[in-house]
């Protein structure tokens, strides 16, 4: 489930669809989480997938450290790549805005959390060295996504956190606990999943 102050746009003919905040998203505040709603689908069910389906799954899809692909049921499948996003996932089930984020600025995330299937390659990004998304991304870059993280759940307790229902009650208390020094965070590492048959990316970058 989308923050409430984040709402979908068009963003420009290059990208198309995106999320837009439409108020002052401080630093520290959650995002996007998981929910009861967002379908769940399998490796094994995408075996038996239609192509056409297969194609907007992949498209829009994460997957979690058992290869279950996750879709949202709301807006939140549009937020874009970017290599200098301003949320990251983490290993909570949820995204956390890593800076302050302006009222009509774009929400990004950085696709290398999400398990893709395949390679998405990509233009250069600023002085961003990485120009493509692989399926070995968390391997790779597991302390730079855990650092960015970090940067976000230091304020965890000090700002409001709309999506509070949603977020399972001990994992809410580790992130306090965490924001206190109280406990470490745990590492993006434990939601990689390892993919053996790379597949055909189709996603628009």
């Amino acid at each position: 489930m989308l923050h409430p102050n984040i709402q979908l746009q068009f963003i420009n003919e290059s990208v198309g669809f995106g999320l837009i905040a439409s108020q002052l998203i401080p630093r520290g505040t959650v995002t996007w989480v998981h929910d009861k709603f967002d379908v769940v689908i399998t490796g094994q069910e995408m075996e038996h997938i239609e192509e056409i389906y297969k194609r907007t799954i992949i498209k829009y899809a994460y997957r979690n450290k058992h290869g279950d692909f996750i879709f949202s049921w709301d807006n939140g499948r549009f937020i874009n790549h970017s290599f200098d996003s301003n949320t990251i996932s983490t290993a909570y089930n949820f995204d956390i805005a890593i800076r302050d984020i302006a009222a009509g600025e774009e929400i990004t995330c950085d696709y290398g959390c999400f398990n893709l299937p395949g390679i998405v390659n990509l233009l250069p990004e600023n002085s961003a060295q990485r120009t493509a998304i692989t399926p070995h991304d968390i391997i790779l870059y597991h302390q730079i996504f855990d650092k960015k993280a970090s940067q976000g759940l230091a304020y965890f307790d000090k700002v409001e956190q709309a999506l509070k229902p949603i977020i399972d009650h001990e994992v809410y208390q580790k992130c306090v606990d965490i924001a206190q020094n109280k406990a470490q965070i745990d590492s993006i590492l434990t939601c990689y999943f390892e993919e053996k048959n790379e597949v055909p990316i189709y996603r628009y970058h």
